[in-house]
C-alpha cells in the first residue's frame, strides 16, 4: 500500500485530542524550501528509490494561537543502493497557525503530541501538490506522494495491563441454574 504511517501511542492521541478540540487551523503557509535536481525526465534511466521525512516542533505558542514549523522532504535516487547519493531532491518547511478556543488551557505534552500527528497531517496534503507541481516544473515526472495516516497503538504498558486484565476477566464463571424439581 503506497502511504506513510505515524505511529502514535494510545496516550498521546488522547493528549492530542485536546488540542484537536479547542483549536481551529488559521492559516498554513510555506516558509521555505530547498530544490535539487541532476535529473531530466529523459535522463531517468531505472526506477527510482524515493524516501521521505517529516518532522514538526511547535514554535512560540502565544496565549490564543499555536504555530508549528512542519517540515517536508523527498529524496530520490536511481536504483537501490541506500548509500547513494539524491539525485532529487525537494525539501520543504511550511508554518501552520491554530487559533485556540477562548479559555482554552493545553499542557506541554499536549502540544507536544498534537504537532507529532496532527500538524503534520494538516500540512502534508500541501507538500503533496508542492512535491507535485515542483517536479513538474523541473522538468521532471511530477509524482504523488503517499497518503499519510495516523495510527493510535497501544504501548507496551498499556497492552501488558490488557493482557492482565484479559486474563482476569477470561476466568470461567459459575453458572447458578436453579433447582430442578422432579
Amino acid at each position: 500500500m503506497n502511504e506513510i504511517v505515524i505511529r502514535q501511542s494510545a496516550a498521546q492521541t488522547k493528549l492530542a485530542s485536546n488540542v484537536h478540540r479547542n483549536a481551529a487551523i488559521k492559516a498554513i503557509r510555506l516558509s521555505s524550501s530547498e530544490l535539487r535536481s541532476d535529473l531530466s525526465s529523459q535522463r531517468i534511466r531505472s526506477p527510482l528509490t524515493v524516501s521521505y521525512k517529516i518532522d514538526s516542533k511547535s514554535i512560540a505558542p502565544a496565549e490564543d494561537e499555536l504555530r508549528f514549523q512542519v517540515e517536508c522532504s523527498m529524496t530520490a535516487s536511481e536504483g537501490k543502493a541506500e548509500d547513494a547519493t539524491p539525485q532529487i531532491v525537494v525539501r520543504s518547511s511550511f508554518l501552520v497557525d491554530y487559533h485556540l478556543r477562548e479559555g482554552a488551557q493545553l499542557e506541554e505534552a499536549e502540544i507536544s503530541a498534537f504537532a507529532q500527528g496532527n500538524a503534520i497531517f494538516n500540512v502534508w496534503p500541501y507538500f503533496r501538490e508542492y512535491l507535485q507541481s515542483t517536479l513538474q516544473r523541473m522538468g521532471l515526472p511530477p509524482m504523488a506522494a503517499p497518503f499519510l495516516r495516523v495510527i493510535s497503538e497501544p504501548t507496551q504498558g498499556e497492552l501488558n495491563a490488557k493482557s492482565k486484565s484479559s486474563k482476569s476477566e477470561s476466568k470461567p464463571k459459575p453458572v447458578r441454574r436453579p433447582a430442578r424439581r422432579i
